[in-house]
């Protein structure tokens, strides 16, 4: 099957900076993929550089098996939708987003109808006459996300569209566009600098660390078994622990832990999320705590304690489990929820 969107070699520098380095992404037809990575790590560029705002300095950007490294921006069939809705302050709603249908010459009777689909898709019915100074953020970004959906792209491109969104609305339009793109089938890149965010909404996530991948994959796999120990800390594991790595799995504190080393051999780091720790301790694989802190963290209780050579673990547990600062605890470090990483490799 031929990609929706391919990148190869895609590179940009500012001055001696490498803000894309020879970027290599295919994206399938009817994917949706988070372009997930801190600020500067080069994902905006990336977007604006497949949506021909910027040339790149080598590489290629191919849309359904056609070069469009060189085409302009209008003439790609490609929608992008940015942090701000950037709408038209003198346009209704309905002519903001039938604009780019009319620059298309589009005869009217079928504007008024994408646009009415559209208001329906988006949750706008009745709205369409209004100016964006009268509606709120979140109503204003569903016309910009209209606005890009009624020219139907081969490939939509989202630039942390939420970002200026609170808590709850955020939510709220993640459940639309992910709606959006599964009624449309629209191939979606998603650019987030919020974990959260990027696993809530997205089928593949590419993590970008200093203008390269550092990771790819499913959001259940980079969670649970991160490929670097670079993903691991981006994603939040929250717990590092140091020791030594031997064929037989992982010394931590004097305790041989029953864990999948690979091929990592000498002083090494294990990584495990706070609500992988199990309490009670049902694991084979088990470690002597002394309970330093515990607090009421609304879904859950957020608790810390220290191993016997002093090293902090971070520890997630079901409201009401029974903890008590300063006791001794046995907590379960399951051997398929930790990762094992050679030391100075992040």
């Amino acid at each position: 099957m031929r990609p929706a969107l391919q990148v190869s070699g895609l590179t940009k520098r500012f001055g001696q900076t490498h803000a894309v380095d020879a970027l290599d992404l295919t994206f399938a037809p009817g994917s949706f993929t988070s372009l997930l990575g801190p600020s500067g790590c080069g994902k905006s560029t990336t977007l604006q550089m497949i949506a021909g705002l910027i040339p790149p300095d080598l590489g290629t950007v191919t849309v359904d098996g056609s070069d469009m490294t060189h085409v302009s921006p209008e003439r790609r069939p490609i929608s992008l939708v940015f942090q701000k809705p950037l709408l038209f302050p003198h346009l209704t709603v309905e002519q903001n987003i039938g604009f780019g249908l009319r620059m298309q010459h589009v005869p009217r009777a079928v504007i008024a109808d994408s646009v009415a689909e559209m208001l329906e898709q988006v949750r706008l019915t009745g709205l369409g006459g209004r100016r964006p100074h009268e509606l709120s953020g979140g109503q204003e970004q569903r016309v910009a996300l209209a606005r890009a959906l009624v020219l139907r792209p081969a490939v939509l491109l989202l630039d942390e569209p939420f970002s200026q969104l609170d808590a709850t609305l955020r939510i709220e339009m993640r459940r639309l566009v992910r709606e959006l793109h599964d009624s449309t089938g629209v191939s979606t890149v998603f650019v987030t600098h919020d974990q959260d965010e990027a696993v809530d909404i997205a089928d593949e996530i590419v993590l970008m660390l200093d203008g390269r991948v550092e990771a790819q994959g499913s959001p259940e796999r980079l969670f649970e078994a991160p490929p670097t120990l670079a993903t691991a800390r981006f994603l939040g594991v929250a717990n590092e622990l140091f020791g030594h790595a031997h064929a037989g799995g992982f010394r931590l504190a004097g305790t041989d832990l029953a864990t999948d080393s690979g091929a990592v051999r000498g002083e090494a780091v294990l990584t495990i999320r706070p609500e992988a720790v199990e309490l009670p301790a049902r694991s084979a694989t088990r470690h002597a705590l002394i309970v330093e802190s515990v607090r009421f963290a609304g879904t859950f209780l957020a608790a810390t304690g220290r191993t016997v050579d002093g090293q902090l673990m971070t520890l997630h547990l079901p409201v009401g489990a029974p903890l008590v600062v300063g006791e001794a605890i046995e907590v379960g470090l399951p051997a398929d929820r930790c990762s094992v990483f050679a030391r100075g490799t992040a």
